[in-house]
């Protein structure tokens, strides 16, 4: 906790987690603490493959207010397949959503990488692109057991060009980098424009419409 005090920073971990130490059931999990002591516990809501196995589902939400406004969070496949939870975040004020991760590689098959990448980047891309918010994700390097990640921890963002649509611009960090490291940047969090969510001057209102969104989620859920 000392450095989180003298460097007034954030930190975010992944881990295993229990509500008490008797309980049997288990969560994956992040937790986020701060200058000020713990903040709260995010529990990832869509489990992915073998993690059913192991870990029980969380069902809520988690976000935590910083200086800089409010930051999200979900952990790996929440981010790669599920955008609407991201989507939740960035209306409710989100522009930057952290992406704690174990993104696999299939070492030592032939063409892992390029398909590692395939499915890696362009899913968090995509969050940028529709969204316009930073997303700082981190992810396991190397050997962990039987399993082998991919690297490529970054920080990307929108950036705008001349005809004033949104491009992904990468801060710092390569999805090609393998190397244990960390990534310390600048940010400007007034290009986290969120474009879905503010006024269309030509609609009236924002693009965004989730009373609609409810509608239909009421109805097939």
């Amino acid at each position: 906790m000392i450095f989180i005090i003298v460097l007034d920073i954030e930190i975010v971990y992944g881990f295993p987690y229990k509500e008490k130490p008797e309980d049997t059931v288990i969560y994956n999990a992040a937790a986020v603490l701060g200058p000020e002591g713990f903040i709260g516990i995010y529990k990832k809501i869509h489990l992915y493959a073998v993690d059913n196995l192991w870990s029980a589902k969380g069902d809520e939400p988690f976000m935590f207010d910083t200086k800089w406004g409010p930051i999200s969070l979900g952990i790996c496949y929440d981010n790669y397949q599920f955008p609407e939870l991201v989507r939740y975040y960035v209306w409710k004020g989100s522009r930057l959503h952290l992406n704690p991760t174990f993104a696999a590689e299939e070492v030592p098959n032939e063409g892992s990488r390029y398909a590692w990448k395939r499915c890696y980047a362009p899913h968090l891309e995509y969050l940028v692109l529709t969204s316009s918010i930073f997303i700082a994700s981190s992810n396991v390097t190397g050997w962990d057991g039987s399993l082998y990640g991919g690297g490529g921890s970054y920080v990307i963002g929108p950036k705008t060009n001349a005809f004033e649509e949104v491009e992904v611009a990468t801060y710092i960090g390569d999805v090609d980098d393998y190397q244990n490291k960390m990534h310390i940047c600048t940010i400007d969090l007034s290009l986290a424009v969120r474009h879905q969510c503010t006024d269309n001057p030509y609609g009236g209102g924002p693009d965004y419409r989730p009373g609609i969104y409810k509608k239909l989620f009421d109805e097939i859920g």
